[in-house]
């Protein structure tokens, strides 16, 4: 999923800069990552089955264990300032699937 845009920036593309994210991970040895498309197709499904994404620690979970992975990666985007120097301010929060 996109990372949520919270700031000031109209502007902000939250799937760009979870691409960036998810390539950055894909760089760190032992992570594997699943790729932003799959990522929404299956919280989509997950969503069309129980009523709506979720919005809580537990929930996330869930829709770790949902989409068959390890951890879920919630985040959004809290300052942005593409004017120099360029400025991002990132709140991320992972969930495990295993509580």
């Amino acid at each position: 999923m996109s990372f949520i845009n919270q700031s000031n920036e109209p502007t902000v593309d939250g799937d760009q800069i979870a691409l960036a994210y998810y390539n950055e991970l894909q760089q760190v040895p032992g992570f594997e990552v699943m790729p932003l498309g799959v990522t929404k197709d299956k919280a989509l499904a997950f969503a069309m089955l129980h009523g709506g994404l979720p919005s809580g620690g537990e929930g996330f979970q869930k829709l770790a264990r949902f989409m068959d992975v390890d951890a879920v990666v919630v985040a959004s985007v809290t300052e942005f300032s593409p004017y120099y120097p360029p400025r991002m301010g990132l709140a991320v929060r992972w969930y495990a699937a295993n509580p």
